[in-house]
Order: C-alpha cells, then sequence, then structure tokens
C-alpha cells in the first residue's frame, strides 16, 4: 500500500498542476470571448454564433475519432492543448482591431471549438490514467483543483481587464495552456486505448446499440439548449446593467467567476463526494437537472442583474463542479472502446443538433427573452424526466459491463457460493442477478472487477449497506 500511494502521488501532483492551469486558461480564453463578442455585436448575434460553432464541431467530432487512433491519451491530450493554443492566438490576433467585427467572431467560434475537443477528451483522459477505484476518490480533488484554476482565470481577468485591457489577457490563456502541456508530459508513458477489433466503425455500432449512449445523447442535446439559453438571458441582464461596456461587462464577469468557482471549490471538495457517496450519481444527476428548473424560473419570475448572476452560476460554475464529475462516471458504465465512439458522436452530432436547433429558435425569439425564460421552463422539467431514465440505465449497464469483463475473468466457484453467503447477509433485498455477478467479481480477485462491483451495488444500495459491501471485500474471505 505505501509502495502505491508513493507512485501515485506525484502523477497526482502533476494532474493538478495540469487541472488548474488548464481551468485557468479556458476560464480566462471564454470570459474574454464572451465579453469582446456581445459587446461589440450584442446578444442578438449568439444564435449565429451557435449555428457557426454547430458545423464546425460536426467537423471537430469526426477529427477527434481519427486523432485517437493508434495514439495514448495522455499524447492525443498534448495535441488538443497545442491547437488551443494556436486558436486563441489566431483569435487574439484577428480581434486585436476594435472595429474588427469578424475578430469578434473568430475569437469566439475559435475558442469554442478548441475548448469543445478539449472536453471531448478531458474525461477520456482521467478515465486512462486511474483505476475505476481510484476515479473515484481523486476525481472529486481534481475537479476542485480544476475550480480552483476557473477561480485564478476569473480573478486574472477580473482584476486586470480594465488596467491591461480584456483582449490582452489571452496572452497568459496561451501560457497557461502551455504548462499544462508540459504537465502532461511529466505523467509517464500510458498504454493507448484498446482498437476495435473491426476498426472504428465497430466502437460506433456498440455506441449506437447502447441505451445509456442514447440517453446520454439526448440528455446531453436537452442540456445544450438549457445551457444556451440561460447564457442568452444572463449576458442581456448583464450587458444591460453595464451599458454595454465591453471592460466592464468583462471585470464583472472576471469577478462573478472568481467568487462562483469559490462556492463551486467547496461544491466540489465537501458536498459533492459526500452526495455520491451516501446518496450516488443517479440523485447527482437529478439535482444538477433539478437547478435549470430554478434558474429559469427565477430569470422568468424575476429578471435583473441578481437572476442573472445565478442562472449563469447554474450554466458554468455549478455544471463544471457537479454535472462535469458526473458525465464522466456515466462513461465508466461502458468499456473503453465505447467510450471513445461515444464522445465522438455526441460532441460531433447530438451537440451540433441540438446547437443548430437552439440557433434557429433563438434568431426568431432573441427579442422575446420572457419567453425564452418560460420555454426554458418546460424544457428543464422534461431534461430532469430523461436524467431520471438516464439513471435507470446507468444501472443496468453497469451489470452488463460487470457481466462482460467476468467472461474473460477466472472465477472460484466455492469462493463466489461463500461470497454469495456473504453478501446476502449483508443486504437480503438485493436483487439475485446483483447478488450473482458481484459475488463472482468478488471471488475473481481482481480489484479492477471488484471496484466496478462496488459501484454497482452503491447505485442500487443505501450508503450504510454499499458501505457494509465495501468493507466485506477489505476483510479476508472466510469461504
Amino acid at each position: 500500500m505505501q509502495g502505491r500511494r508513493a507512485t501515485l502521488t506525484p502523477k497526482v501532483a502533476w494532474l493538478c498542476v495540469l487541472s488548474l492551469c488548464y481551468y485557468a486558461a479556458v476560464t480566462i480564453g471564454d470570459t474574454v470571448a464572451q465579453s469582446v463578442f456581445v459587446s461589440r455585436m450584442g446578444v442578438a448575434a449568439l444564435p449565429n454564433i451557435f449555428l457557426l460553432k454547430a458545423g464546425i464541431d460536426v467537423l471537430s467530432g469526426l477529427f477527434y475519432l481519427p486523432l485517437t487512433k493508434g495514439r495514448s491519451p495522455r499524447r492525443v491530450w498534448r495535441v488538443l492543448l497545442t491547437f488551443y493554443a494556436l486558436v486563441v492566438a489566431a483569435g487574439w490576433w484577428a480581434s486585436a482591431s476594435d472595429g474588427s467585427d469578424v475578430g469578434a467572431y473568430i475569437l469566439y467560434a475559435g475558442h469554442e471549438v478548441a475548448w469543445t475537443l478539449a472536453v471531448i477528451h478531458w474525461g477520456i483522459f482521467l478515465l486512462d490514467v486511474f483505476t475505476p477505484s481510484d476515479s473515484r476518490k481523486l476525481f472529486p480533488v481534481l475537479f476542485g483543483v480544476g475550480r480552483l484554476g476557473a477561480l485564478l482565470g476569473g480573478l486574472i481577468v477580473g482584476s486586470l481587464a480594465l488596467p491591461v485591457g480584456a483582449s490582452n489577457l489571452l496572452g497568459i490563456a496561451i501560457a497557461m495552456a502551455v504548462v499544462s502541456i508540459f504537465a502532461s508530459s511529466r505523467l509517464g508513458s500510458q498504454s493507448a486505448l484498446p482498437e476495435p477489433r473491426a476498426g472504428e466503425d465497430s466502437g460506433r455500432r456498440e455506441a449506437f446499440a447502447s441505451p445509456l449512449i442514447r440517453f446520454i445523447a439526448l440528455s446531453t442535446a436537452t442540456m445544450v439548449i438549457l445551457r444556451y439559453g440561460l447564457r442568452m438571458i444572463s449576458l442581456h441582464e448583464i450587458r444591460t446593467a453595464f451599458d454595454q461596456n465591453k471592460d466592464q461587462v468583462a471585470a464583472f464577469l472576471g469577478f462573478f467567476s472568481v467568487v462562483g468557482n469559490a462556492l463551486a471549490f467547496v461544491l466540489g471538495l465537501y458536498v459533492v463526494p459526500r452526495l455520491l457517496a451516501r446518496l450516488g450519481v443517479g440523485v447527482a444527476n437529478l439535482a444538477y437537472a433539478s437547478s435549470t428548473v430554478f434558474a429559469f424560473l427565477l430569470t422568468w419570475l424575476f429578471p435583473g442583474l441578481a437572476t442573472a448572476s445565478a442562472a449563469r452560476f447554474v450554466e458554468m460554475p455549478l455544471k463544471h463542479s457537479l454535472k462535469t464529475p458526473l458525465s464522466v462516471l456515466f462513461y465508466g458504465a461502458e468499456n473503453a472502446r465505447v467510450r471513445i465512439a461515444a464522445r465522438s458522436l455526441i460532441f460531433g452530432v447530438a451537440i451540433p443538433i441540438a446547437t443548430v436547433t437552439t440557433g434557429l429558435c433563438f434568431r426568431e425569439l432573441r427579442g422575446h427573452l420572457g419567453l425564452i425564460s418560460i420555454l426554458g421552463v418546460g424544457i428543464s422539467l422534461l431534461y430532469l424526466g430523461i436524467c431520471a431514465g438516464q439513471n435507470r440505465s446507468y444501472r443496468l449497464r453497469l451489470a452488463h459491463l460487470l457481466s462482460q469483463e467476468l467472461q474473460n475473468a477466472t472465477v472460484d466457484g466455492p469462493c463466489a457460493e461463500a461470497w454469495s453467503r456473504k453478501l446476502a447477509g449483508i443486504a437480503p433485498n438485493l436483487n439475485s442477478e446483483a447478488l450473482r455477478l458481484s459475488s463472482q467479481a468478488f471471488a475473481a480477485n481482481d480489484k479492477a472487477l471488484r471496484s466496478l462491483s462496488l459501484v454497482m451495488l452503491s447505485e442500487q444500495l443505501p450508503h450504510h449497506l454499499a458501505r457494509a459491501m465495501e468493507r466485506a471485500t477489505l476483510q479476508p474471505d472466510d469461504g
């Protein structure tokens, strides 16, 4: 145990540096890009950005899957961050002239595309770095450090946007991305993800066939519509409050990012881990969906800077501290090949379709922000129902994945029977299929199988029984 901890500590340290700098970079880039664009073009131009980004996202999704073929996730991550730095530099140059509307489009759309590619791969990268058991323990730390990075980025923008100029802060974003690239190179070699036996189409077919991936695609598309609605409403109110002054808008967004991410840091380190441990992934998923309902209700009933700030908190800091870790965990119910194909399909197909739909609809409704809030309430209620279906599918896919993995494992029959009696004594109401799979997983004496089994049990049992199951696996088998 001491040797494993010593091996893991440097990896965690470098990943913390990577996460801190990555989130600081994208926070600075996103805040500056939004403030420059909305101050020059106005919120009415945002639907055009949605449509433009959707088209480029399709190409990005198609580009991502071949990029991963034969390359380790660590190497892919370095390529994507290098691309991000180059895109931000191009947008910085293009938007240097205050009179260039084209430059504002290039900066905003370019940053969104480069960031999207990084987001696609971030979850795959993290799932590859750690074992399943380590992931559940360390993800909250890494995402919490990411919130610190976002807080740092917001503080930089909030403090320097007025004296230095918002656009010039993009140089800091580029520098942070370079440091993140260096940190990823210090993690040591990682094995490449398994290549599909029948080529890339094999993973795609499996992803299409998975009910969980279909639910993830549907919930993600719905969330895109809701988040763009919250963004449009909140930016309009913030822009109005500061009389369309881009530096004042950037300063407010920067300081808001500091406060929002400080709260998100506390959520990520102290609240979300306890929520996951005690109530499970499904309840946490429903909690975020419920927050979108309340955000739209507030902006509809009480429009203004305060409710706009609440909506922006749901759209950005809360999403990253609560929903983003959940998204990674949901993909953990599929094998590595399906994860890659699913990320490509969802980000290259589902999200662009949702983005185009949002852009076309919001072009017609851009003068009726109150109506967008009303529609947002209805869509967020639909989103809540979709998340409930996603939770059910997640539990089923965990059992399915465990069953698949057990086919290649060596299971001691008498030991499995002993485990079955032991686990039935702890949780008499556990369904027979979960009991059978868990007993075989524990009897196989494989750490990864035990970890996957405990994740499955944690979604089916009350917290105290799931903890009792975990303690039982740490004790010598008496069978």
